[in-house]
């Protein structure tokens, strides 16, 4: 009887320390998720607004509801693989109807902190309810004296939505860890979409960042911006149609081991000529599993 309880308590004990390795504070988390094996799943919900010129309406503003839904499994604590799915709604009174959460890309902010995830092209992710699934890799290929980090990441955007066709994302992920109180992220990626003739294809180049501040050991905060190139003209009635800056501001708690509440808000396209043309409120929470 002696024994079976030693025994349990030993996987009690080894359960809740590998439950605390999962998630150690915000600012000291890796680009990958820690090995041997571990996952997340990341549950989110938004409200956004955009201003198009879309018919039959014109120029009108579309306020949208927004889902996001993704998992991601780290292996060998250097790799991750993720899958991810976005719900958009509601459809307005107009003819044929509108689903303004497609137009607001609303599921982009309830998938938080990634600023790879906008796009106001219905060629990328679809305008129904239900978008493209995205499939994601990174993998982390170097880590320096516990201060700097540098991934290899690729993402394909699947078109299984009529009308829509491949996009494939790939970069280079970095971080600065600054101490104890401070991390940097950053990076680089070119991005691809094949769409036919004549259009071609439009390539992008995106330059995300991000500054987060641990306040407390379970709260962390901070501002997240990323420049935008397009080779082809994206915002005919913006001031800068080839590139755009977003802005945004992100608020985190841990509150507990396996579960991490998060906020953002988020301006994708401050250069189109009105800011608040597009503009988006994100609510989530994010499971570990290790």
């Amino acid at each position: 009887m002696r024994a079976r309880i030693a025994v349990v308590a030993a996987a009690l004990a080894l359960f809740a320390s590998r439950s605390a390795h999962a998630t150690p504070r915000w600012v000291d988390r890796l680009l990958t998720l820690p090995g041997p094996i571990a996952g997340t799943v990341d549950l989110g919900g938004a409200i956004a607004h955009a201003d198009e010129n879309i018919a039959p309406c014109g120029n009108c503003g579309f306020t949208g509801m927004g889902i996001n839904v993704e998992g991601v499994l780290g292996i060998a604590s250097r790799v991750d693989i993720g899958l991810r799915v976005g719900f958009r709604g509601f459809p307005d009174n107009l003819t044929p109807p509108i689903n303004e959460g497609a137009v607001a890309d609303a599921d982009a902010y309830a998938r938080m902190y990634d600023q790879l995830a906008f796009s106001s092209d219905f060629g990328v992710y679809g305008n129904g309810a239900v978008t493209n699934p995205e499939l994601r890799v990174r993998g982390r290929i170097l880590f320096v004296k516990r201060i700097f980090e540098l991934g290899v990441e690729g993402r394909g955007i699947l078109p299984f939505y009529n009308g829509t066709t491949f996009t494939h994302i790939g970069g280079v992920p970095m971080a600065l860890h600054l101490g104890r109180h401070v991390r940097f992220d950053f990076g680089g990626y070119v991005g691809t979409t094949f769409y036919g003739q004549p259009r071609g294809a439009l390539w992008s180049f995106h330059a995300p960042g991000a500054f987060w501040f641990q306040v407390h050991d379970r709260v962390f905060l901070g501002p997240m911006f990323a420049l935008n190139w397009y080779s082809q003209n994206v915002y005919p009635s913006g001031n800068n149609p080839n590139w755009d800056f977003a802005l945004g501001f992100g608020l985190g708690v841990s509150c507990a081991r396996w579960l991490d509440f998060k906020l953002q808000l988020y301006f994708p396209h401050l250069d189109d000529g009105q800011p608040a043309r597009y503009v988006g409120l994100g609510a989530g929470v994010g499971f570990y599993f290790n």
